[in-house]
């Protein structure tokens, strides 16, 4: 290869370009640097640049890691081998089938308070959140059958998969990965999301070098990627991880965490009575500070609150997250620093998540032969299926009619339905919305 052609290629940064297209413009950029009069078979000269670099680059494209996997219910652990592809990312993020898409806040960044006073309760006087907020969720521990205690915090990376910190769900002195853990999706001001509970981690994941001391790790390897007993992404949407780049370093990202207990603090604006149980969110710069040492490299400017452990640190297409594509590209893992998703955890993640589909292959599973039923006694319009799920009335031109009604049956007055006609939609955890026009006349 070309001198010249090779130290350009030097200081590129293998973070910086997928590993397909680099090594296309590596063949590119040989065939460039040859004066055009010279160029008696530029072709040629190209194809064979591409023979040439084309395996080395695939060999040096592949990652290989050891992984840790708890099965709970088992209470066994196995350790695989999983190879990925640098700089991979995830199938995509999904919006899920609950209407509801609400953004997040963009404010300007006040300098009159310290860095915590710019994080600040995200829906402080309505319980159910939109979109994406209700895919952030509680990460808890059992502490009896029935009782829980908050642990960390995290977000739904796909149809039953939620990422969080590792030293999240590595507990006790010996850092064993805990069995007794669930998730709160969409939790928020000490309630549920409508339709779900505390769901069981049945597999949780972690890097065979994440389970020692953090002083002694080598990487940012403090991720969790755990696998839930039931479906909530389909519903509630998930997100799609991809690898950080330093060209992100002070840029502005959005983080959503949940802190367990308050602060003693003076002033209102690092205040935490009123933020316990409630998701909270920032909206600040993300700087990449190398002199910090070989991890812990990336440090957000609003710092974090215990309880924030595993919080997802994320981008959208556009600055509010009104419409799909939300990326996460760290999670918390100390006050100050977070734990970033570089090139080769993007591409193991990616590989422990290579079963998850994008929207348009999540397949319907059927609440029974029928879907739902509808009847009427002359007086009401009456519903049944065979799960608790959301009940929404329409109208034919699809205005609401009345507020969202949860569980297994629905009864509405026929004298709210206009003209007797309505369009009844039902959706439940793990399926696609199910639609049923009803005709009273």
């Amino acid at each position: 290869m070309d001198p010249a052609c090779e130290d350009r290629e030097r200081r590129r940064s293998a973070d910086r370009l997928p590993p397909v297209r680099f090594g296309v413009r590596v063949c590119l950029l040989a065939s460039a640097l040859v004066p055009y009069e010279k160029r008696r078979f530029p072709r040629i000269a190209c194809c064979l640049t591409l023979l040439v670099a084309w395996p080395s680059l695939l060999l040096a494209a592949m990652v290989s890691r050891e992984v840790l996997v708890r099965d709970h219910f088992r209470q066994s652990t196995a350790v695989i081998q999983v190879t990925g592809v640098l700089n991979d990312s995830s199938a995509g993020s999904w919006v899920g089938t609950r209407p509801g898409v609400e953004g997040l806040p963009t404010p300007a960044y006040d300098w009159t308070v310290p860095p915590i006073g710019n994080r600040k309760p995200l829906s402080p006087a309505k319980a159910e959140l939109g979109w994406p907020a209700r895919m952030a969720g509680r990460l808890d521990l059992f502490q009896s059958d029935s009782l829980t205690a908050q642990r960390c915090s995290g977000m739904l990376v796909g149809p039953s998969h939620f990422l969080t910190a590792a030293h999240c769900v590595l507990l006790g002195q010996d850092d064993w990965i805990g069995d007794n853990l669930c998730v709160r999706p969409g939790y928020n001001l000490k309630q549920n999301a409508p339709g779900f509970s505390c769901i069981r981690v049945e597999r949780s994941m972690v890097l065979a070098t994440a389970a020692s001391d953090r002083n002694l790790r080598t990487s940012d390897d403090d991720w969790a990627l755990l696998e839930l007993a039931d479906d909530a992404g389909t519903e509630l949407g998930w997100a799609q991880i991809g690898a950080i780049h330093t060209w992100k370093s002070g840029s502005n990202v959005h983080a959503l965490g949940y802190p367990y207990y308050v602060l003693q603090a003076p002033g209102a604006s690092v205040d935490t009575t009123s933020k316990t149980d409630t998701l909270c969110h920032s909206w600040a710069p993300l700087y990449h500070q190398p002199d910090l040492g070989a991890i812990r490299q990336w440090v957000p400017d609003v710092p974090g609150w215990p309880g924030e452990s595993g919080s997802p640190i994320f981008y959208c297409p556009s600055a509010a997250c009104g419409r799909g594509g939300l990326r996460i590209i760290g999670t918390r893992w100390t006050e100050q620093t977070i734990s970033s998703i570089d090139s080769v955890n993007s591409g193991i993640l990616s590989a422990l998540l290579k079963d998850v589909k994008i929207p348009s292959s999540v397949g319907r599973r059927d609440l029974s032969p029928g879907g739902i039923s509808l009847e009427s006694d002359g007086r009401s319009l009456r519903g049944s299926a065979s799960n608790s799920g959301q009940w929404q009335i329409l109208s034919l031109d699809g205005r609401v009619i009345g507020a969202p009604r949860f569980g297994r049956e629905l009864s509405v007055p026929l004298d709210q339905l206009p003209r007797g006609i309505a369009l009844v939609v039902f959706r439940a955890p793990g399926q696609a919305p199910v639609t049923r026009r009803w005709v009273g006349r």
